[in-house]
């Protein structure tokens, strides 16, 4: 707060009026009583000028004299350092931005202190700033604190921070799990990054099942004392796979979330829902949401029979309720999309199998496996794109795929397409109708063969068989035909570069 201060200057002036004596003054005294002898000199009155005094104006720029090392504390506590920047131009008044920071790694309750009182305090925190600011006084304040002549930094409750890369996924892997289940995780941590890890519980015997869920056997949040477990953390339905991301925090336990801020729509079209929402303990964060209630369509028909042996039917969403029957049964692949930011998107759908809803395409997506049924009815409420988002299997077709996936490319550039061999063997489609031309591989798995088939999978089809030993030789390799099928059998991952031609 800039406090102006307005002088007020007043002046007194002592004016001598010189009287002249009219015309018509004659003096009144006799002669004879007129005073004789030499005239009686006064001294001389000497009126001094009246002065005020001295009015002494504080400096319109002592706000830019302040400083802030007669404040610091001379030995700071052991481990910890006090820090200061200036942070207001040149010429202004002088604001400093004051750090207490721990310098042996621990995170502490952190107050920084203007004489008594706190100006700014964090929990479980390295470290703490605090802004002050030069007066016209020449002293500083901060918040509501005036005329600080000292600060502190205090740490209490402190602790030894673990690093986010001090994470063991094998410390909290399942053990024991009956035969025909398999928990694997994958390593995806960036380079210099805290520890990420994807996870997965899978059938290893072909099976699907009506469930796959991952669950944790302990949470804690601070918010609404949530505590306890088990915690469902990633599911799906009618399938053989469910995956999971999860990353370590500095506390060295992983955690698995939803960032904030997103503001592009959920669909559920069950009767009732459950949203579980948790803050990270801060007590000043809030949640808002709305809810529209919105009827479903009487949405014409599209049935589709699929039959084993055909190339999958790939469909961009449309005003139909597209009803896809198998025999018996039929499975469901989802596309990714063009650009992964637009993922959102496939949650504006709704997955039935007879008259249950049992998932949306985003669902589908993230498990990365077929969804399988008897019949399976799909609705994408006005969803509106130029390329296709699902399709559609017999589902002995897709027996023994444990990741089979859609993908997209962009309009232009190249095109990287995951084959996520990780698990088993795993297939990856184009619909295009156009040439793509194989450019490289990011890591070509030692453990693995793909091969390359157009238009549908078959002996007679297969026009490439590339293992990490040969495929130099033969690309880049033309792949014609309006769906393309890129098969990795064995283990492992990789990034294949396509360009469309």
């Amino acid at each position: 707060m800039f406090l102006l201060l307005l002088p007020s200057f007043f002046s007194f002036t002592h004016s001598c009026v010189r009287t002249i004596p009219p015309d018509d003054y004659y003096p009144t005294v006799p002669p004879t009583q007129m005073p004789t002898g030499p005239p009686i000199t006064n001294p001389p009155v000497t009126v001094a000028p009246v002065t005020n005094s001295p009015v002494t104006n504080t400096p319109e720029d002592q706000c830019t004299a302040c400083d802030i090392n007669p404040l610091l504390p001379v030995n700071p506590p052991a481990g910890s350092r006090i820090d200061t920047t200036e942070i207001a131009a040149a010429g202004e008044c002088k604001q400093t931005r004051v750090d207490c920071t721990r310098t042996d790694g621990q995170t502490c309750d952190i107050a920084i202190r203007g004489g008594t009182t706190v100006l700014q305090s964090v929990t479980n925190m390295e470290t703490v700033s605090a802004t002050l600011t030069c007066e016209m006084n020449g002293m500083y304040s901060s918040g509501t604190a005036n005329g600080i002549t000292t600060l502190t930094c205090e740490f209490t409750n402190c602790v030894t921070a673990v690093p986010c890369t001090a994470c063991d996924i094998n410390a909290i892997s399942p053990n024991g799990l009956p035969a025909g289940q398999m928990f694997s995780s994958v390593d995806t941590t960036p380079a210099g990054g805290c520890t990420t890890t994807e996870v997965s519980c899978r059938r290893t015997d072909d099976q699907y099942c009506t469930g796959v869920s991952i669950t944790t056997s302990y949470l804690q949040a601070t918010f609404d004392d949530i505590t306890g477990g088990p915690y469902e953390i990633a599911s799906t339905l009618n399938a053989g796979l469910v995956m999971v991301g999860i990353g370590c925090e500095d506390d060295g336990n992983y955690s698995v979330r939803i960032v904030n801020g997103d503001n592009n729509p959920f669909i559920f079209v069950n009767p009732g829902f459950k949203i579980n929402l948790q803050t990270d303990g801060a007590t000043d964060h809030v949640f808002a949401f709305k809810i529209t209630w919105t009827p479903i369509p009487n949405a014409p028909q599209n049935i589709i029979d699929v039959a084993r042996g055909n190339p999958p039917v790939a469909l961009q969403p449309n005003q139909n309720l597209t009803i896809f029957r198998g025999n018996p049964m039929v499975s469901l692949m989802a596309f990714t999309l063009p650009d992964p930011s637009q993922a959102y998107l496939l949650r504006q759908s709704a997955i039935y199998s007879g008259d249950t809803f049992i998932g949306t395409l985003d669902q589908v997506l993230t498990s990365m496996t077929p969804l399988t049924a008897n019949k399976i009815s799909i609705y994408t409420f006005g969803l509106s794109v130029d390329y296709p988002l699902y399709m559609a299997s017999d589902y002995e077709d897709t027996r023994g795929i444990m990741v089979y996936e859609g993908a997209n490319c962009p309009v232009t550039g190249d095109c990287s397409i995951l084959l996520q061999g990780s698990w088993g063997n795993a297939m990856t489609v184009t619909d295009y109708n156009g040439t793509e031309v194989i450019r490289g591989f990011d890591g070509f798995p030692g453990t693995a063969v793909i091969n390359v088939y157009e238009n549908q999978v078959s002996e007679s089809t297969r026009i490439a068989t590339l293992t990490s030993d040969n495929y130099f030789q033969q690309i880049p390799l033309e792949v014609k035909g309006v769906m393309k099928f890129y098969e990795l059998n064995g283990h492992g991952l990789c990034n294949m570069t396509v360009t469309r031609l």
